[in-house]
């Protein structure tokens, strides 16, 4: 049996991953990804970039200065390269490839179909363990998410989505990120609750936000009873770049991020959903022309009061008006 080089102070996280039933396949395939890092609690850098956030900010109320703090230690981990981590599935042991310098981790490994059980098979999910070293006696847990061959999935954008964040206005995306309590769109969770129990087999978050704001946020979805989901998310190093220029992102994202799930789960039918704050539109019409038979419908919230009309004219003017639809508020989805 394997074992992982997992010292005290050091922690891990297993992100949502996927394995879809392909028929056709007698081996499947997965990819495992993991973050392995250790808390630096009282660091001076920590200390001084809050103080930096705090004044750019302009923060004063100590509520919404805590939730600054709690939101930025997950960017001021000491993250751990080299590590040699081995996770258990369905009873047998896989050793993950050594995290690289930002922590993180990400395997393909492959399991035999007859491994995964009828209980598997009804809970659409397995469980993944890490397997303890001696020096490190905490249990870390994962969901491998199973797609069913013919699934109904539903992939969907985060801000101003389904999460109020304001992407036009810089400062505000900041304090709704950092700052602020997270606020729910009014009438989603029931939306996707409802879809969950008629036709959809599975969630997908796919969002230029960085992985660092996946524990705070994934934890606030569960609490809000949206259905559990997977997540694709940007790598970001503070060395790497501005703290401020995070968010930004290419036109491109969400198609590059989009499409190989597409190809991949080759007989599932997607519903996508976004809003019109930024590129979503132009990335959803984008991949309807390419997979017309595996979109089933797009939903666009309007997240802005603004006129639409030249731009949904332009951006789905050859798109049939039955694949689409943009909305102002959630009761207005059936």
């Amino acid at each position: 049996m394997f074992g992982s080089e997992l010292k005290e102070d050091e922690d891990v996280i297993i992100f949502p991953s996927y394995i879809y039933l392909d028929s056709t396949s007698k081996i499947l395939k997965s990819k495992i990804h993991i973050q392995v890092f250790k808390k630096k609690e009282d660091s001076l850098k920590r200390k001084v970039f809050i103080e930096f956030l705090k004044n750019y900010i302009q923060i004063e109320d100590s509520k919404n200065s805590k939730i600054l703090e709690e939101r930025l230690r997950w960017f001021l981990v000491d993250n751990k390269r080299n590590k040699k981590i081995s996770v258990t599935i369905l009873g047998e042991s896989y050793l993950l490839k050594e995290t690289e310098a930002n922590g993180h981790s990400i395997t393909e490994i492959s399991i035999p179909s007859e491994k995964i059980g009828q209980q598997e098979l009804v809970e659409k999910k397995i469980k993944i363990k890490i397997i303890s070293s001696k020096n490190n006696n905490n249990l870390y847990e994962g969901i491998l998410f199973i797609i069913p061959e013919e699934a109904n999935c539903v992939i969907s954008d985060i801000d101003d989505t389904v999460k109020i964040s304001d992407v036009r206005n810089k400062k505000n995306l900041i304090q709704n990120s950092f700052v602020n309590p997270f606020q729910t769109v009014q009438g989603m969770q029931k939306i996707y609750s409802n879809w969950q129990s008629s036709k959809v087999d599975c969630f997908v978050f796919v969002s230029a936000s960085p992985w660092q704001i996946y524990p705070i946020l994934s934890t606030f979805f569960i609490e809000e009873q949206f259905p559990l989901s997977l997540y694709f998310m940007k790598y970001f190093r503070m060395k790497d770049s501005s703290f401020l220029n995070l968010f930004e992102k290419p036109e491109s994202y969400k198609f590059e991020t989009i499409e190989p799930l597409i190809q991949e789960w080759k007989r599932v039918n997607f519903i996508l959903v976004g809003d019109s704050g930024e590129k979503d539109p132009e990335a959803y019409a984008k991949l309807i022309r390419k997979y017309p038979d595996r979109i089933t419908k797009v939903f666009i919230r309007k997240a802005y009061e603004e006129n639409l009309e030249d731009r949904i004219k332009t951006v789905f003017q050859d798109i049939p008006k039955e694949k689409y639809m943009f909305f102002q508020n959630s009761n207005e989805i059936k």
